[in-house]
């Protein structure tokens, strides 16, 4: 079976977000399949053809996704033309192969669903204020059109979604949590039957394996982007709350810093006024090499992700490999990595609730070491590349035959 995965993201050189990892990680799964796999990918700085781990991987020197997708089919074509492809796979953000799609329609399309566009722009809104969604609706109603927007349960517009559009060409549609193919069902209004949920393949590496469970530490981490999607709204009361019962705590708040809920204001310097009683038991860090992520988890004792909607979570993965007590979302995929006491599920609109969670665990030391075992042993046992490409493999399988 040969495969071709699509994607501007790949590491090293495109290593920005969950795509590139779950391109990089499933493309070993498919080639320990005893698969002939290929990457196409961009990279900002070097154009050059090379085999990593019995994968060939194809770099086009190009630093934005709109060229990239014109760019990937002579790219594309070259290798195709000389020893053919069966499957193409590329994510709907990003639209990488639809390009490729219109040119060879007869080769089957396998999209993978991470976290489409409009569904991230809901939720970057859930703290919009009530006058500026008015506003949009009154707006609608001028231009003769009905459009809830906010409220609305369905996307009006997604025939002019490019990422709505390509999914909807897909022979297979695959998605990493029961929540997201609930989404794509309920919203997009795509069959259930057509979609396949099969979760993303995580191999932890040993620094993060090697972390002792028990510990002593006192400080909670949340790392990711800063910003609303991310639940940092609620996160940012909910620290109030912590920290006015446990003053002898810590927080450490990684990621980059984006836009808050209010216009022209970044959520980093918000959160800064929000919990300046608290800056001292406070550490904001905007970068972090992801090589230091395994030293960051080592040195703290919970983990908090109080994100809106997560599709997977690589993130909630990294820490419950390393053997944390995790506080998560229990709206998208986190509920699924979280379950059989491997982590603590909160509704994320509710600092309470996150709160109580954080304390809880702080409280009893004894739950956070038995729930950091727990989630350990469910990261090597249910997403390793062996079980992801089998059950990926028998699939893709199906959709030759």
């Amino acid at each position: 079976m040969r495969i071709a995965y699509i994607s501007y993201e790949y590491p090293p050189d495109t290593a920005v977000g969950g795509i590139g990892t779950y391109t990089w990680q499933m493309s070993k799964a498919m080639a320990l399949q005893n698969c002939d796999v290929e990457v196409f990918t961009a990279s900002p700085t070097r154009e050059i053809t090379e085999r990593v781990d019995n994968v060939n991987i194809h770099r086009i020197k190009i630093n934005n996704q709109k060229d990239f997708n014109l760019a990937i089919v002579e790219a594309f074509e070259n290798v195709h033309l000389n020893n053919r492809f069966d499957i193409i796979e590329c994510a709907e953000n990003g639209v990488n192969a639809l390009n490729i799609i219109k040119k060879y329609p007869n080769i089957p399309l396998v999209v993978r669903l991470h976290t489409p566009g409009v569904l991230v722009t809901r939720m970057q809104n859930t703290y919009a204020p009530l006058i500026a969604k008015l506003r949009f609706v009154l707006g609608a109603l001028i231009r003769g059109k009905i459009d809830l927007g906010f409220w609305s349960k369905h996307d009006k517009n997604q025939d002019q979604d490019v990422e709505y559009l390509i999914t909807k060409q897909a022979k297979l549609i695959t998605a990493p949590s029961e929540s997201l193919k609930k989404w794509a069902v309920d919203f997009w209004g795509i069959a259930p039957q057509k979609i396949k949920v099969i979760p993303n393949p995580y191999l932890p590496a040993d620094e993060f394996l090697n972390i002792p469970i028990e510990n002593t530490n006192t400080t909670i981490t949340f790392y990711g982007r800063l910003n609303v999607l991310k639940g940092c709204v609620p996160l940012t009361h909910a620290i109030k709350k912590v920290l006015k019962k446990h003053p002898d705590w810590s927080f450490k708040i990684v990621g980059k810093n984006e836009n808050s809920h209010i216009t022209n204001v970044d959520m980093k310097s918000w959160m800064q006024f929000e919990l300046k009683n608290y800056k001292s038991n406070i550490e904001f860090i905007e970068w972090l090499d992801y090589n230091a992520v395994p030293n960051l988890l080592r040195k703290s004792a919970i983990c908090v992700f109080p994100s809106l909607f997560e599709s997977f979570s690589y993130t909630c993965c990294e820490s419950m490999s390393a053997g944390r007590a995790v506080v998560g979302s229990k709206n998208g995929g986190m509920k699924e990595l979280l379950t059989g006491k491997c982590g603590l599920l909160v509704n994320p609109k509710r600092p309470r609730e996150i709160a109580d969670a954080i304390c809880k665990f702080i409280e009893t030391p004894e739950l956070r070491t038995t729930y950091g075992k727990h989630a350990r042993q469910k990261v090597i046992n249910e997403y390793n590349l062996e079980k992801i490409g089998n059950a990926t493999f028998e699939r893709f399988s199906k959709l030759m035959s």
